[in-house]
């Protein structure tokens, strides 16, 4: 991997005949680490079980706290002085971060509009 290049994180489908594929992830240590590639292939299994009738209930459950859960959380465990030395802290460290380039699959408006489209 090339960090600075990229991907970090790649997905290939091969077809070994009409009706068996596999599937190949790759990615790089920096955006996965064990413990979440357990999930994401946990939860991929169940999706996939889901879609092909395998399973007729609901495929993923509802997560217990959500991230916004969590965000109110720690907001509240800090005061405004706290708060205001952690933020300027980690504005000083991304500070100097390069900026990130992005590919995409079609060009984009100079002027977003936050129209989309379903390609499914």
């Amino acid at each position: 991997f090339d960090l600075a290049a990229g991907p970090v994180f790649r997905t290939a489908l091969g077809r070994l005949a009409p009706d068996d594929h596999v599937l190949v992830l790759v990615a790089h240590h920096i955006v996965a680490d064990g413990w979440s590639v357990g999930i994401l292939t946990d939860e991929l299994a169940h999706l996939y079980a889901a879609e092909t009738g395998v399973t007729a209930s609901d495929p993923l459950p509802g997560l217990a706290v959500q991230p916004a859960d969590h965000a109110v959380w720690q907001r509240a465990r800090l005061d405004d002085e706290e708060l205001g030395r952690q933020l300027d802290r980690w504005r000083m460290i991304l500070a100097d971060l390069p900026t990130l380039d992005f590919p995409t699959d079609r060009p984009r408006p100079a002027h977003p509009t936050g129209a989309g489209a379903w390609a499914g």
